[in-house]
């Protein structure tokens, strides 16, 4: 029940989801107070296939989750949460765990409840997002710490998930989305490898057989995996989110309309037809492409046993409902079972050293 949006947006999505999707199941945990006063201001009523879990305490958005006990956690809506995908999950059941909010306390519920995968050392978010020629990429971080503990092992691990979840989800997903992704290496600050990232690069580029492409602007990255840090990588999100939604609302939707006003306001003999198709097909691929904005607003957290997606903190109503409806046909075994493949011929050797 996270996210700035919350429970509001979490609501409305959750129940559009639930009326497209009758098959599935939905619980929604939260404070059952907040979410009836929710109920009544969006006018919300949930169908025969969605109940509420109440209690758990929330988390803020800022709060920090280095002080918060797993006991503590435990008792949080997105703790309680968790700990009923497992439970699902062990009774038979195909369950996945849809998180919104403060993506450390996802993160620690995801490493500490659901538990990390056999030789897994750091799990990782991947986010989907538009790279160019019309195809996708998975932008993998490996969590916030310090420069000099970056570790080569961490790194490689992390492209291994990244190729298991990229043959699951993005592998021929579109005309323009390559069978074979090409890797890349995220600097934003004009160098190659920021420092203390080097042997992290190199372990990479053995693994790959290449040096990963460097990429400075993911909007013409060539890249369709591309690894990054948490704080590097949060900020490559948020650019790419806002500068998308500014440029389609500022340049794109806004210019257009106000044109189209004006043409309308004249008697529809005195509109050219030839005006007709053209804006028909602007007005769809907009639509188009804000479409596909709200279906890359998920991130499942790879390297742990269970099914994790977080949504970003900002998403309103339409990008939950995607969410849910995404995280259906997430298959956590199918990814699972590719990363501990990827994995195995070098989990008895030695780590090299950081």
């Amino acid at each position: 029940m996270g996210g700035d949006n919350a429970p509001h947006a979490v609501i409305e999505g959750i129940a559009a989801a639930s009326r497209k999707d009758r098959r599935t199941f939905y619980e929604l945990v939260g404070p059952q107070e907040k979410m009836d006063a929710a109920m009544r201001e969006t006018g919300v009523r949930f169908g025969s296939n969605v109940s509420v879990v109440d209690g758990g305490n929330v988390i803020g958005m800022h709060e920090n989750m280095s002080q918060l006990s797993d006991a503590e956690l435990r008792r949080t809506t997105i703790g309680i949460a968790v700990q009923r995908t497992i439970d699902a999950q062990r009774g038979g059941w195909h369950a996945v765990c849809l998180g919104g909010g403060n993506s450390g306390a996802i993160t620690k519920a995801g490493n500490n409840i659901m538990g990390k995968q056999r030789h897994i050392k750091r799990t990782a978010f991947a986010s989907r997002i538009p790279v160019a020629n019309g195809a996708d990429a998975l932008l993998l971080d490996t969590g916030a710490r310090p420069i000099a503990n970056y570790r080569p092992k961490e790194y490689v691990q992390m492209y291994y998930m990244a190729l298991a979840l990229y043959a699951e989800m993005l592998k021929g997903c579109s005309p323009n989305q390559p069978n074979e992704p090409t890797v890349g290496w995220l600097s934003i600050s004009g160098e190659k490898v920021i420092p203390g990232q080097e042997q992290a690069y190199e372990a990479v580029a053995r693994e790959h057989g290449s040096d990963p492409v460097l990429v400075e602007k993911i909007a013409n990255s060539k890249a369709h995996i591309i690894l990054t840090d948490a704080i590097l990588g949060n900020i490559a999100m948020k650019s790419t989110k806002g500068g998308s939604e500014v440029t389609t609302e500022r340049f794109i939707k806004r210019p257009f309309l106000t044109a189209w006003r004006d043409i309308l306001r004249r008697p529809m003999r005195a509109i050219p037809r030839t005006l007709l198709a053209p804006a028909a097909a602007f007005v769809g691929s907009v639509s188009k492409t804000e479409k596909e904005e709200t279906v890359r607003s998920w991130a499942p957290l790879l390297g742990i046993d269970h099914a994790l997606i977080k949504v970003p903190g900002e998403s309103e109503a339409e990008h939950f409902q995607a969410a849910a409806l995404q995280a259906v046909q997430y298959d956590v075994e199918a990814v699972n079972k590719r990363i501990h493949a990827f994995l195995q011929p070098s989990t008895e050797q030695p780590e090299r050293a950081a």
